[in-house]
Parts: structure tokens; sequence; C-alpha cells
């Protein structure tokens, strides 16, 4: 990171523990992927729900930030959540999701480089 943004102060942390799943996350995982997100020769039975999966994750703060929250935006919103039984058995309704929508368009706004507090 710090070789390719010179301006920015690099800071990695290590966490052992997984980032746990919980509901209204969708199970959409295959079942080579273990009960803590591992991917094994060994399958997980149906039954048995992912708990967690390792991350990798970078916080990121610059004007450029915005464009990246349009195109997450963009993406999301070709998702018909009705087509996807794992969202609505969740308990996610289609306008929670547009809702949500709204927010990272918001969320674009702070980032760019005209907006005024």
């Amino acid at each position: 990171m710090s070789c390719t943004t010179f301006g920015t102060a690099t800071n990695v942390t290590n966490i052992s523990k997984g980032l746990t799943l919980k509901k209204p996350f969708p199970s959409f995982f295959d079942n080579k992927v273990g009960v803590h997100g591992n991917i094994s020769s060994i399958l997980r039975r149906e039954t048995d729900d992912v708990q967690s999966i390792p991350i990798l994750a970078g916080l990121h703060s610059c004007n450029e930030i915005s464009a990246t929250i349009e195109s997450l935006h963009t993406e999301a919103k070709k998702i018909k959540v009705e087509r996807f039984p794992q969202f609505t058995s969740t308990g996610l309704e289609k306008d929670e999701y547009k809702e949500c929508l709204e927010k990272l368009l918001d969320l674009k706004e702070c980032y760019e480089e005209n907006y005024l507090l």
C-alpha cells in the first residue's frame, strides 16, 4: 500500500478470529467451505452453517472513494432481490434493500470534492 500510495500512512493489523456471520447474511457457500470459512476437501454437512469467514479489508479515505462507492451502487442496483430466496428468507425486504442503496449514494456524496459541510 505504501509503495503505490506514497502520501498515506499504512497500518497493518492481523486478527486471528474471522468475521462472524449472523442473520440476515445469506447462506450461499459451497459445501467445500468449512464452518469457520476454510476451504477443505472434506465436505461440510448441509445442516451446518458457515459461522465465520476469514477476511481481508482495507480502510481508505480520499475523494476517489466516491467513484468506488458509485460503482458498488451501480452493480448492487442490478441485483433483483426477489430472485434470490436466500435474501428474503433471512428477512431482507425489497424496500430495505432500496434504502441501503440510497444510503450508498448518501455516503458517496461525503467523499466528493464538491461536497460542502
